[in-house]
């Protein structure tokens, strides 16, 4: 998201946009206009009041964020959430984005990256890696200490970096558990609030996902189903019991905070590829 600024979903526009957009217009740039998410955002700011070109307004573009198609030096503020983890360079997208951003402007990003305590030759922790990768379609997981390097690399000044997802919520209960960040993926309903939320999360569930498997299983063979639809189903059990484990070894954060201001005289650190 960029604020002269933008970049995430309707719940912006719902939760904040009033007081983040005044006097200043609010700019999501996305991958495609006909994203469902898109149409969602499009319907709640409009709802708000907030959808239009004056100041304090939100727009949507479609865009390719290793291009953005806004000129330098043009926003105040810029952040990128769970999104940046798929370009094919951190420090290329980071450096577009620093291009973007008016000196002395702040980009602030959530990342998916390995954590510190990833070890490379423990056969554990590159399977869990690699169905991250596989279910989520991510070429290739970066660490803490590349992903730190890559915002640096940019031209960027950092000044903060924390693993957000080690930040436990205090215990409703003394008898019961932290609820850790993967708590839902791992079909744990202690926590949920509502009966939305505890059917999403009841899903996750393992019994409930054999039960999925064999009905889609039973649809295939009655040919009211594609063929491919269990491979979707066992990359979805990938992406999300790969991401639950990572959290569960403390290998892997999909909520690593960077936070860095552009410099006034910041100079592109490859020209060429500008």
């Amino acid at each position: 998201m960029g604020k002269e600024s933008g970049q995430r979903t309707g719940r912006i526009e719902r939760l904040g946009a009033h007081g983040l957009t005044e006097n200043r217009r609010v700019w999501w740039v996305t991958d495609t206009d006909r994203w469902a998410p898109n149409r969602r955002a499009t319907k709640y700011a409009k709802e708000e009041g907030l959808f239009g070109e004056g100041p304090g307004q939100v727009q949507y573009r479609e865009g390719d964020f290793m291009h953005i198609p806004f000129p330098d030096n043009h926003f105040d503020f810029v952040y990128a959430t769970e999104a940046t983890v798929y370009a094919p360079s951190l420090k290329a997208v980071y450096t577009e984005i620093a291009r973007v951003l008016k000196p002395g402007g702040v980009f602030g990003v959530y990342e998916w990256l390995m954590t510190d305590n990833f070890d490379p030759n423990n056969a554990k922790h590159v399977e869990i890696r690699q169905r991250i990768e596989r279910g989520d379609g991510v070429v290739n997981m970066l660490s803490v200490k590349e992903g730190l390097e890559a915002f640096r690399e940019s031209g960027l000044e950092m000044f903060h970096n924390e693993n957000m997802a080690l930040r436990v919520p205090p215990k409703r209960d003394p008898n019961h558990k932290d609820k850790m960040w993967w708590y839902c993926i791992d079909g744990d309903t202690t926590y949920t609030t509502n009966w939305t939320d505890w059917w999403l999360v009841f899903r996750l569930k393992k019994g409930f996902f054999r039960f999925g498997y064999g009905f889609t299983w039973l649809m295939i063979k009655a040919k009211l189903a594609p063929k491919l639809a269990l491979e979707a189903l066992r990359t979805q059990a990938m992406s999300v019991w790969g991401m639950r484990d990572g959290g569960r070894e403390g290998i892997f954060t999909t909520s690593y905070l960077m936070v860095g201001r552009k410099p006034h005289g910041w100079v592109h650190p490859s020209p060429k590829e500008e």
